[in-house]
């Protein structure tokens, strides 16, 4: 996960339960901003958006309304245990 505050770049693990994911469809969204075009897409376009354009000096830049910024994220599918009754 990125840091946007202290720009350290950490793993993470959270454990969700089925049927409550706290996740929008905007997580893990990256929108990169041509500096060429003839219609720039604004900034708020995508407001959950981590926003990727290059300065005046070609360095990349990045603009996020969250904190914290999932780079990369794997799932992991635990099933109950079989001697296990589930009700």
């Amino acid at each position: 996960m990125h840091d946007f505050e202290t720009g350290k770049v950490e793993p993470f693990e959270t454990t969700t339960e089925i049927g409550k994911a706290d996740e929008s469809w905007s997580d893990g969204l990256r929108v990169f901003h041509n500096p060429n075009a003839k219609r720039p897409l604004s900034f708020d376009f995508f407001p959950d958006a981590l926003n990727i354009f290059l300065d005046a000096d070609g360095q990349r830049n990045f603009l996020s309304t969250k904190k914290l910024y999932v780079v990369r994220s794997c799932t992991f599918i635990n099933l109950p245990d079989k001697n296990v009754s589930v009700h």
